[in-house]
């Protein structure tokens, strides 16, 4: 996983889900999972984004335990400064994709917990991210989610300081039921 190409990095990645499937999410998780979420902090976004797609197909492969306590402190990591904010809003995606998933009920709110906190970050497009991540899912959220949501997105439809960031809140919070 570590090669100097990045199409190769890319291409490895892509095939971790199955590696899961075959081997064993503890055999993945022992030998595979650290150089896999290392991709999330790569520096080309191709791979960064291949991560995030591979994600979901992982997700099906394991239980919502491992997602839960294997992937998500890792998550929870990245999305944090001082991490480069190219791989915060990596990890927005991340976390949307975590949110759709059909098996999201061991997780749903800690995958939750990060895309409220990308919505805190101090950087504009993080922010924005974050609303249009929260837009994706809102309506799929029970209405306790739903709670926990409406306030941020309140909150960076009314007060933010960046226009955009504003827009895509508002579009968010017309979706909420």
């Amino acid at each position: 996983l570590g090669d100097t190409a990045w199409r190769v990095r890319r291409a490895v990645v892509q095939h971790c889900p199955a590696v899961a499937r075959s081997l064993g999410t503890d055999t993945f998780a022992e030998h595979f999972l650290p150089e896999f979420i290392n991709k999330f902090n790569d520096p080309v976004a191709e791979v960064r984004l291949a991560a995030t797609a591979a994600l979901t197909d992982l997700v099906a492969a394991a239980s919502p335990d491992f997602v839960k306590s294997q992937i998500l402190p890792s998550l929870r990591d990245l999305i944090s400064p001082p991490s480069f904010y190219l791989v915060r809003i990596n990890t927005l995606e991340a976390a949307k994709a975590l949110l759709q998933s059909e098996q999201n009920e061991g997780f749903l709110e800690e995958a939750l917990g990060l895309a409220l906190q990308g919505a805190t970050d101090s950087v504009p497009n993080v922010r924005l991210t974050a609303a249009k991540v929260l837009g994706c899912v809102v309506s799929r959220l029970d209405s306790s989610s739903q709670a926990r949501v409406r306030p941020a997105l309140q909150e960076l439809a009314t007060a933010d300081a960046d226009k955009d960031v504003k827009f895509f809140a508002q579009e968010a919070l017309d979706r909420c039921p």
